[in-house]
């Protein structure tokens, strides 16, 4: 349960990213005054932050504790998505800052994209697509593989995972999950296990966890050659959880049927380092690969959704005196 935050109306509000007007409908301005720049520059929002006491952001700011150290009034941080990675937690709970973020607003989204990269990737559709544009009609090579039957295993139980595992209900595949935080969430459909059982049994993996300490690189070469089978992998959560080189290797040697990656361990395709560059370069090269930039949370429906969450947890937790 998020503990309350007392505030003095009107408490100040700045919000530093591109956020739905549905924000400002729910945070009232009798109770918050709120300072909207979305097109500041970061060296004009760290001008701001003095002052702030709540602090709506998406991903402009790394909030290190450095920045942190520049907010002496401040009191929560709200991010209008679903990661806190962006946010250094240990040094904004030092601070006695509240966090909050909004996984419920786009979990249908994630889901459904990953439903879509699914299809796509075990029916090679984007492979196909683009042969039809070159002249080709290559009906054997565009031969996919049906779920149904399959073993899906699905790693992290939270919103996006277990909206994923609605999804898939009319598939006819058996879901074998895994959560290291999570119990008793087993059901008729969802089978509940430990993440070796998962790795012995699937032939299809999708990656739904936050990006910490814990599951950086947790997607290595050691995880690789620990699955009994070939496997798809799905990764729509963070593009740190894997290894680049291990993947690669992975699909080199055929112990990665294919990947669909909706996010990249650096996205910043302009400034990439010389090995990133050459991974990158291999990446975009594989038929067996199926790419979307960091879009699976991003639809038009969860770019009001995502606010309202956020809006409503906002004004749940504040006390004024």
């Amino acid at each position: 349960m998020t503990p309350q935050v007392t505030f003095t109306k009107p408490a100040k509000v700045l919000i530093v990213d591109d956020v739905h007007p549905i924000l400002f409908q729910i945070l009232r301005p009798s109770d918050f005054s709120i300072d909207y720049v979305p097109e500041a520059s970061l060296e004009e929002c760290l001008l701001k932050l003095r002052g702030t006491e709540i602090l709506v952001v998406r991903s402009k700011i790394k909030l290190d504790q450095e920045i942190l150290s520049l907010c002496p009034e401040l009191k929560v941080i709200a991010r209008v998505g679903a990661g806190l990675d962006n946010i250094d937690e240990q040094a904004a709970r030092n601070k006695g800052v509240v966090l909050v973020n909004a996984p419920e607003g786009n979990a249908d989204a994630v889901a459904e994209h990953t439903m879509g990269m699914l299809l796509s990737l075990m029916n090679r559709m984007v492979w196909a697509d683009a042969e039809v544009r070159k002249g080709n009609w290559p009906r054997k090579h565009a031969r996919g593989t049906e779920l149904k039957g399959k073993n899906l295993g699905i790693i992290g139980y939270g919103h996006m995972g277990k909206a994923f595992a609605n999804r898939l209900k009319g598939f006819g595949v058996y879901l074998y999950v895994y959560d290291k935080y999570k119990t008793g969430f087993g059901d008729e459909f969802v089978k509940e296990v430990d993440l070796a059982t998962l790795q012995s049994h699937c032939q299809i993996i999708s990656l739904h966890i936050p990006l910490t300490n814990e599951t950086m690189g947790m997607i290595n070469s050691t995880f690789i050659e620990d699955n009994s089978y070939p496997f798809y992998l799905i990764n729509t959560s963070r593009g740190q959880v894997v290894d680049p080189e291990a993947v690669k290797s992975g699909i080199e040697s055929g112990k990665i049927l294919g990947m669909a990656l909706d996010v990249l361990p650096d996205e910043n395709l302009a400034v990439l380092r010389p090995t990133e560059q050459q991974w990158f370069e291999w990446l975009i090269s594989q038929e067996k690969v199926v790419l979307t930039p960091h879009v699976a949370g991003w639809t038009v429906e969860s770019y009001q959704k995502l606010s309202e969450v956020i809006g409503q947890k906002i004004v749940e937790l504040a006390l004024f005196q």
